[in-house]
């Protein structure tokens, strides 16, 4: 796409988890559902390039990963379970699943695994979602829908492409109900694009939180944007 695009933030990531775990908080719009591991949505306006729809990352000060976007992340070195077959803490599974985000490409902040404990849904289901990608990154969207969406909506369960999703959450910057539009949006989104827009969001979340908050314009959401996720954007749109 080439015309700009109002575009928010979703605040979807780990270390949200509120961060990528950023589907942990409300995300475009101001409100709503995002993806997250550990960090919060928050919706902003924003226009950029070719990417639309408000955005779900972590929070400043992560962490950018530079693995793949799908399949599943670098390994590097197990923290799994107990020698005597107990359950995994939570501990392990938040610091293993906040490793394999970075791996996958999600921005986290370097407080993802605490951050991550207090989210209680990410951690359950990332516990027997290992180090895939995607499995990871609808974790993060199930944590953000448990908090921001009403029952059944926020989880990514459509056809929609992560361009598409863009598109959608532009349109919730002028509804009446910007939180349960943007839930409406992620419901909308393939499960399997979940990883495309959660690295697209975290990113956005993380070194674009003050020109995409609330009250910035557009332009000023696109423009960071486009300087600093140029490439988590195209990987998004491409999907």
């Amino acid at each position: 796409m080439n015309t700009r695009i109002q575009r928010g933030i979703m605040i979807a990531s780990l270390a949200s988890v509120c961060g990528s775990f950023a589907a942990c908080g409300s995300s475009s719009g101001g409100n709503g559902g995002g993806s997250d591991a550990g960090g919060s949505s928050s919706g902003a306006a924003s226009s950029s390039g070719s990417s639309s729809g408000p955005s779900s990352s972590g929070s400043s000060g992560a962490a950018s990963g530079s693995g793949s976007s799908n399949g599943v992340a670098p390994s590097s070195g197990s923290s799994s379970g107990t020698s005597t077959g107990d359950a995994e803490p939570d501990e392990a599974i938040c610091s293993s699943a906040c490793m394999a985000l970075v791996g996958c490409g999600v921005t986290e902040p370097a407080s993802c695994s605490t951050d991550c404990l207090a989210k209680t849904v990410f951690i359950a289901c990332a516990a027997d979602a290992g180090g895939d990608c995607n499995a990871l990154a609808l974790c993060a969207f199930q944590q953000s829908a448990s908090t921001s969406c009403s029952s059944g909506a926020g989880i990514p369960s459509g056809t929609g492409s992560c361009d598409a999703l863009h598109t959608c959450k532009a349109s919730c910057f002028a509804s009446s109900t910007p939180a349960a539009c943007t839930c409406a949006c992620d419901t909308a989104l393939s499960a399997d694009k979940a990883i495309n827009a959660l690295i697209d969001d975290s990113c956005a979340q993380s070194l674009c939180a003050t020109d995409c908050a609330p009250g910035a314009t557009a332009s000023e959401c696109g423009d960071c944007e486009t300087t600093h996720c140029a490439s988590q954007i195209s990987q998004c749109t491409s999907h």
